[in-house]
């Protein structure tokens, strides 16, 4: 069945704000993904890599 606005989000404004704050303190996307339960690419939909920030 279809939903009016369409599916409910996974994560809360509050654990994107952490996830937020994780980035911020190195922590890694993957291990960031495994925590939550979602995939690596839907945190960097929402926090997209920069130049200065490159991952290993």
């Amino acid at each position: 069945k279809g939903r009016v606005g369409g599916r409910r989000p996974k994560l809360t404004s509050e654990q994107w704000a952490q996830i937020g704050r994780l980035l911020e303190a190195g922590e890694s996307r993957q291990r960031i993904a495994l925590i939550f339960d979602v995939g690596v690419s839907t945190i960097y939909r929402k926090f997209p890599a920069n130049k200065n920030n490159k991952s290993p």
